[in-house]
Order: structure tokens, then C-alpha cells, then sequence
């Protein structure tokens, strides 16, 4: 291409990206991008050249002196240049003009790459044309040397049925290092005086047997912290994760069976309805407090109680089965021997949609994680709209993505809502040269959850909640509380979300710690509280054993 086209090119690409309208706000600008990248992305493998100037124009809207402003005040909308240099890079390698694609390479390198940007390297298949190229052997090298700063191969040492005493004391040191600068609540560190915990565990991570109970040890340790989204995991080789397929919830201090999801163990008479009394012999409350709990990171007592009464609850090696005591629902006490593996499962579809009663419809989303929940969500939207009113059932939802919820949410709304609110710590270790010791953040503003194009539900609307509620799934209720659309109904949630910072320790066990505080739109905290209900309703056991949901009921009930 000669030099005049190339100006004539670059010319029109600058004038499409600044004949967009100027943004009134950075989410503004940020969907104006995303809109502009969405158009490339469907064109990048079968018209490259196409998709080059969408990109171009996103880029070339992205350097406007404006959009630029409020991105220094905006997370999202700052990150969205990367992004974009990210989209040219493919789009020029499958352009096979390989000197292009490896300058933005480079762009994306000298501004600062994420640790796993080495793995991105060798494993995107759209950058096999560039691998031969030196300049592109040189950034890998470069960038893997990068990734062992903060992922050192060092510590990332194999598994062995027990670690030498320098790997544990390695692994630990760097789980109580990377709380101590990155934990978004240093509060907490220096409430419980994490320094002094660190040394009280020096001997007990050293006087283990074996690196299971090494890694229980860690787990001990990273529990004092109480975040249900900082955790320490166990190497894939420590088998303690099996559990028969039955769910398990305390229920007015009893431990009751809510769910059975294997038919082998209803034939064996292990029913929905019953009461554990006693686990391998000891008190169930026993067992929990003494096997369970201890390894738990919660944010709330709920929560705690969720982890030692279901998710903890009953797990163990593949191989070694566990004995119950049960109490039927006509008192019969039985005693039953329940493998923890070799069952064909039948478990229920994470979306439901279902006419609950004087049309009510009823809505129960057990996860945010896969965007399939959006689409399960819109093929039933007509059915939602002609109803009278609504209840969303989120008392399983563990989390996943907050756009999954919002997207949902958006067709409830008939003006933007916010969000979340957050605050990041901020370390120069310079400054605390000076002496300013003093732990600062900066903060996000609330996002906005924006109505989407097209009808909307107008009727009354309860969301249903319990402290199984969590993380993204409470991301949803700070935004439809402040849309003001309807009621929350059940138990205070989990209080717990965040932005985990995951870590490798020795012997392939992993952790992860929480960066990233949240707070309500209004600056409220919640996390470590919850997020209470509007009126709140909680199981009751009589209505347990005779089947009847407690909780729905009172929904539907406020709704009639």
C-alpha cells in the first residue's frame, strides 16, 4: 500500500472513531468501545481486513482527549485500550503481517502485562504464524521472566506425600507475606495480629506428618481471617474432596437431608426428609465443629454455617465410606453406610422456570457462572412478562459473574441502578519510606446496571434469599434494592465477594486472596454482615419434614 493510501486509511479510521457522539459517562464510553469491538470480533476470522477497522475506530475513540479524562477515573473504561491491542494483535497475525501484530505485542508488554500473559503466548493458537519470529521468542522469554517474579517456579515445587520442612515453611511465609500487602482488609490483619499468628504457626506447620496435614494446617491459618473468598486448596493429589451426593442444611439447629441426587441411595433408603444424628459414630454438631469448621474460611456466621453443614460436610476420601445415624421423618432412628463415590448422579438444571401458583412466576437461578442462565432467562421472558408477578429464587446462587445477574435484572428496571461500589489498597513503598504509614485506597464509583432495549416486567417482584446467597448473587440484590423494584424475602445473605488474587504454593496446592473491598452503593459495608431481607423469613423443621418450603410460602403469601 503506498504512503498516500496508507495517510487516506489512517484519515478515515480517525474520523469514523471521533464521528461517535461525545460519552456523558465513562460506562457510556466503555459500551460505545465494547459496541465497536463486538462488530470486529464477528469479523476476525472471516474478513480480517474488516475487523482491523473496527478496531482501529475503538482505538482511535479510545485516544480522545475525553473518553482519556475518564479513564483515569474508571477501572473498566482504563482497561479497554488493552483490550483493543489484544484484538489488533490477532487480527494483524491473521493478516500474516507479522511485524504489525508483534509491535502491539510489545505495546501490551511495555505497559505493564499481567503475570499470565507468558502462558498466553505459547498457548493462543492465533499466534502460531509469530512463534519462529526471534523478536517474538525474545518477548516470550521476556515476559516468562516477568511471570517468575510474581509466580516464582521456586516455590512451585511437585507433590510429595510429605514436604520437606523448607518447602512448608516457604509456603506458608508466602501465604502470610501476600495477606499481609494485598488482603483488601488490613483492618483485619491487624485486628487479629496477624504477625504474631504467623509465628504461632511456624511450629505446627513443622510438626506435620504428611502434606495433607500440613495443608489443613494452612487452612487453619487462613481461616483466622474470616473471608469466604481468601481460601488455601489442597494439591489434586490429596484426596479429601468426596462426599455422597446428598445436600445438607442445619435447619433450626437440626442437620436435615434437603436433596438426594442419586437413586442407588434412595433405594437404600436414604431419603429427603431425614435428620442426621450422628456421623462415624459422634454427635453431628460434634463432628462439624471438631472435622469441619476449623478448615472453613466464612465471612458470617450464616455462611460458616453453609460451609460446616454442606459444603464441608460429610467429605472425605473416595474410598473410605461414611456411617450415619438418621431419624426418618416417623422417628424411626436407622443407621446407614454411604459410599462417598461410584454413584450415577441426577442433579437438577441449574435455571428453573415454573408457574408457582395465581400467576406467580417463579424463576430459580443456582449460578451466575454460565452465560446459558441469560439465555434460559430470555426464552422464558414472554411466559415472565404475561405473569402477575414474580419471585426470583436465589437462595443456591453461589455466584459467578455480576453481568449474568444484571443482565436479568435489566429487564426489571425501566431506569439504571447501581451497583456496587469499590474501594483498592494502595501501596508505595516509598512512601512508607517517609513514614507514611498510613494504608490508603482509591475508589470506584457504583456501577450502573442500565434497563435493556425493549418490554419489560412491570409486576411486583421478591427475590428469595438465604446465606447460600453469595458473591456475584449479592452483587444482583445491592442492584435491585436500589432500583427499587421489589422486596427481598428469606435470610441475611453470605457477605462475601470480591477480586481473589490466586497464588501457587509447594506441592501444587493453591490459595487465593481477596483484593478488592465492596461496599453498597451508598458506601455501606456488607461484607462480613450480609445483606439482610426486607422481611425476614427463615426454614422452620416441622415445615421441613412435612415437605412444605417455609420460605416460598411466605413470598407467595406477601404477593397475594
Amino acid at each position: 500500500m503506498s504512503n498516500a493510501l496508507v495517510a487516506t486509511f489512517l484519515l478515515a479510521i480517525s474520523a469514523a472513531g471521533q464521528s461517535q457522539p461525545p460519552p456523558k459517562s465513562a460506562r457510556e464510553a466503555s459500551e460505545t468501545i465494547d459496541s465497536l469491538r463486538n462488530e470486529g470480533r464477528k469479523l476476525v476470522a472471516t474478513d480480517p481486513a474488516a475487523a482491523l477497522k473496527k478496531f482501529q475506530q475503538a482505538l482511535t475513540y479510545f485516544q480522545q482527549p475525553l473518553v482519556k479524562d475518564l479513564a483515569k477515573g474508571d477501572f473498566f473504561l482504563g482497561s479497554r485500550h488493552t483490550y483493543i491491542w489484544f484484538d489488533l494483535v490477532e487480527t494483524y497475525s491473521r493478516l500474516q503481517q507479522t511485524p504489525e501484530a508483534l509491535r502491539w505485542l510489545q505495546r501490551i508488554q511495555d505497559d505493564g502485562a499481567w503475570a499470565g500473559f507468558a502462558g498466553f503466548l505459547e498457548k493462543q493458537d492465533f499466534l502460531a504464524p509469530l512463534r519462529a519470529d526471534p523478536a517474538f521468542q525474545k518477548l516470550l522469554a521476556t515476559a516468562r521472566q516477568k511471570a517468575d517474579y510474581w509466580e516464582p517456579r521456586a516455590l512451585k515445587t511437585p507433590f510429595s506425600t510429605n514436604l520437606s520442612d523448607t518447602e512448608k515453611i516457604a509456603g506458608l511465609s508466602r501465604f502470610w507475606s501476600e495477606v499481609k500487602y494485598n488482603f483488601a482488609y488490613p483492618e483485619i490483619v491487624e485486628t487479629i495480629g496477624w504477625d504474631q499468628l504467623y509465628l504461632d504457626a511456624i511450629p505446627k506447620v513443622l510438626a506435620t506428618k504428611s502434606t495433607e496435614t500440613y495443608y489443613l494446617e494452612l487452612m487453619r491459618f487462613c481461616a483466622l481471617l474470616k473471608d469466604g473468598h481468601t481460601n488455601v486448596y489442597f494439591p489434586k493429589e490429596v484426596d479429601r474432596s468426596s462426599k455422597p451426593p446428598v445436600k445438607t442444611l442445619l435447619i433450626d439447629g437440626r442437620v436435615g437431608i434437603v436433596n438426594v441426587y442419586a437413586p442407588s441411595l434412595v433405594e437404600l433408603g436414604v431419603l429427603p426428609g431425614m435428620e442426621v444424628l450422628a456421623v462415624d459414630g459422634d454427635d453431628v454438631h460434634a463432628y462439624v465443629k471438631r472435622e469441619v469448621t476449623p478448615i472453613q474460611s466464612a465471612s458470617t456466621p450464616g455462611d460458616l454455617d453453609m460451609r460446616g453443614y454442606w459444603y464441608g460436610f460429610l467429605r472425605g476420601p473416595k474410598d473410605k465410606p461414611v456411617r450415619l445415624k438418621l431419624r426418618s421423618r416417623d422417628g424411626a432412628v436407622i443407621e446407614k453406610e454411604l459410599a462417598r463415590s461410584g454413584y450415577q448422579t441426577k442433579y437438577p438444571d441449574t435455571f428453573e422456570y415454573r408457574d408457582a401458583a395465581d400467576g406467580v412466576a417463579y424463576v430459580r437461578a443456582e449460578q451466575f457462572e454460565n452465560p446459558r442462565i441469560v439465555t434460559q432467562w430470555k426464552e422464558k421472558f414472554a411466559q415472565i412478562r404475561a405473569a402477575k408477578s414474580l419471585i426470583i429464587d436465589l437462595r443456591n446462587n453461589g455466584g459467578g459473574s455480576s453481568s449474568i445477574g444484571w443482565a436479568i435484572l435489566s429487564d426489571l428496571i425501566d431506569k439504571p441502578a447501581h451497583g456496587a461500589m469499590t474501594r483498592l489498597r494502595r501501596y508505595v513503598p516509598t512512601e512508607r519510606a517517609w513514614g507514611r504509614t498510613q494504608i490508603q485506597f482509591y475508589s470506584n464509583p457504583p456501577a450502573n446496571v442500565e434497563p435493556s432495549q425493549g418490554p419489560k416486567f412491570t409486576g411486583p417482584v421478591i427475590v428469595l434469599t438465604s446465606p447460600a446467597t453469595y458473591s456475584a448473587a449479592e452483587d444482583f440484590l445491592l442492584a435491585f434494592r436500589d432500583s427499587g423494584r421489589g422486596r427481598i424475602v428469606g435470610e441475611t445473605s453470605g457477605g462475601s465477594t470480591g477480586q481473589p488474587l490466586f497464588l501457587n504454593l509447594p506441592g501444587g496446592g493453591s490459595a487465593r486472596i481477596c483484593t478488592k473491598q465492596d461496599l453498597a452503593p451508598d458506601g455501606t459495608k456488607w461484607i462480613g454482615v450480609g445483606i439482610k431481607p426486607d422481611v425476614e423469613v427463615k426454614p422452620r423443621w416441622d415445615d421441613f419434614v412435612q415437605g412444605r418450603d417455609t420460605v416460598l410460602e411466605a413470598a407467595l403469601k406477601l404477593l397475594r
